[in-house]
């Protein structure tokens, strides 16, 4: 049985990774998956929508802001140093498969993705404290992992496995944070 998920999972690697491509994808999905490490974005584009949560949000703002960085920190955590080595998934340029590689990659092992893990994780944070821009805030992680498989760093089973456990990781924390205080409850239903 595993040895067919994982055959599948490389039939749905070399699908999306060789088959459904486009020159226009090529160019924005390398941007997309390590939008995070341009300088711009990281630098000047982050801290002015964060300094600009924080002034219009307040205390709001803050403790979610708190709950996303622990829940982003145990997240990784959890991820990288644990999950990773014990499955020991090789990455699949150095798996031995057909693969284009169109962005750089850390480490050696796969399974799960902390980019979806991560940002999972961000979305199930963020739409707990403001659930009319759910929409945006799950597409975003949608695209960014798509865009792993697409790039040829990580399998499609790679990107499921770090979208459960963020979104795990994520609930639980709310839900501790929430009885704790510390995190906003859920918005009731308006009345009309």
């Amino acid at each position: 049985m595993r040895e067919i998920i994982l055959s599948f999972d490389r039939y749905l690697f070399h699908i999306i990774n060789g088959v459904l491509v486009c020159r226009p994808l090529d160019y924005a999905m390398p941007t997309i998956t390590d939008f995070h490490k341009i300088s711009l974005v990281r630098f000047l584009l982050l801290p002015a929508i964060i300094a600009f949560w924080i002034w219009k949000r307040k205390k709001e703002a803050l403790k979610v802001i708190l709950v996303l960085g622990i829940v982003a920190g145990f997240t990784d955590l959890i991820a990288h140093r644990i999950i990773k080595p014990l499955v020991g998934r090789l990455r699949p340029p150095l798996s031995g498969i057909p693969v284009i590689v169109r962005a750089p990659y850390g480490g050696k092992l796969s399974f799960p993705s902390n980019h979806a893990a991560n940002m999972f994780a961000a979305a199930a944070v963020l739409s707990a404290a403001y659930p009319s821009l759910t929409p945006l805030f799950y597409s975003a992680a949608v695209i960014v992992s798509y865009s792993r498989v697409y790039v040829g760093v990580h399998y499609p089973m790679d990107v499921i496995g770090g979208a459960v456990l963020g979104s795990l990781i994520a609930f639980i924390a709310i839900r501790a944070a929430r009885k704790t205080g510390v995190f906003p409850q859920p918005e009731s239903p308006k009345k009309i």
